[in-house]
């Protein structure tokens, strides 16, 4: 998968009205739509030395969305320990990817 194709993969998890990311921001917990989410993830694989710009902010910026979104999720009495579980593993997921220092 290209780099183009990472972010449009990811990307689309934002879209109106079915994208996961959409409606977690809606305060609606879609666990289906999420589980796509680790998928694509675990899709990526990152080859060179060389990573664009856009795919680097739309990586590094997941955890701090998801995070975000605890508090409307939660008001709306969705399981929060898959949303736990959930928020751990993008974490994770995004290590593997980019990499620690």
């Amino acid at each position: 998968m290209s780099q183009e194709e990472m972010i449009d993969t990811i990307g689309a998890e934002y879209e109106i009205p079915n994208g996961s990311l959409y409606k977690l921001r809606q305060g609606e917990y879609d666990q289906e739509g999420l589980e796509r989410l680790l998928a694509k993830l675990r899709m990526i694989h990152l080859t060179g030395d060389m990573i664009r710009r856009d795919l680097v902010s739309v990586l590094w910026y997941l955890p701090l969305f998801i995070s975000y979104q605890r508090e409307r999720v939660e008001e709306n009495g969705y399981d929060m320990k898959f949303f736990d579980r959930m928020e751990v593993e993008v974490t994770n997921l995004l290590e593997e990817i980019l990499g620690t220092a």
